[in-house]
């Protein structure tokens, strides 16, 4: 018994020296907002509250220690109170992603993250419009082992396109799971 409790405090404790945002590594990911948000549109005339969830996954990899660049998705879908139609976006976006803290084998690390993407808008049955996201984060990601982190952000969202008046902007909370794939032997 003492030599399997023994390797298996060697395993987490060397699961730890691993290097998770190292150069050469893969990370991927996904979060979603829909835990908390607070959303106003710039300008608007009444207060409507929207509930929305949306899902955005990503893959990006490390040119260098610490930072990552990539490709993101958002989707997400929505519905304004008392309105009968929904909406539904997607949006792909280049982002950026850094780490700050080193070394980079720390069980917990705090990033900062951005990117600015285009897609589409549909609301209802109407044809879909042409939407630009930008979206800027941070927060810590803490890592359960060498391969799996869970990440918490605060972020500032702001959507606009053709054909919209006025754009969206969001201050929330997102969670998030990121891995880390590949790498250096």
């Amino acid at each position: 018994m003492k030599k399997v409790l023994f390797s298996l405090a060697l395993v987490v404790t060397a699961s730890a020296a691993f290097a998770q945002t190292e150069k050469g590594k893969w990370t991927v990911g996904a979060s979603s907002n829909s835990i908390f948000s607070t959303t106003k549109t710039a300008d608007a005339d009444d207060d409507t509250r929207r509930t929305s969830f949306n899902i955005t996954p990503d893959a990006g990899y490390f040119f260098m220690d610490n930072l990552a660049l990539g490709l993101r998705a958002n989707v997400e879908t929505s519905k304004r109170k008392g309105d009968d139609e929904g909406n539904f976006s997607f949006i792909v976006a280049p982002f950026a992603r850094y780490y700050f803290l080193k070394p980079t084998t720390k069980k917990v690390n705090v990033f900062a993250d951005a990117h600015y993407g285009f897609g589409s808008n549909k609301v209802g049955d109407a044809d879909g419009r042409g939407v630009n996201e930008f979206q800027i984060q941070a927060g810590p990601a803490i890592w359960l082992n060498e391969r799996v982190a869970l990440d918490a952000t605060v972020s500032y969202n702001s959507v606009g396109g053709e054909d919209i008046d006025n754009r969206t902007n969001t201050i929330g909370l997102n969670f998030g799971f990121r891995l880390s794939l590949g790498g250096k032997k």
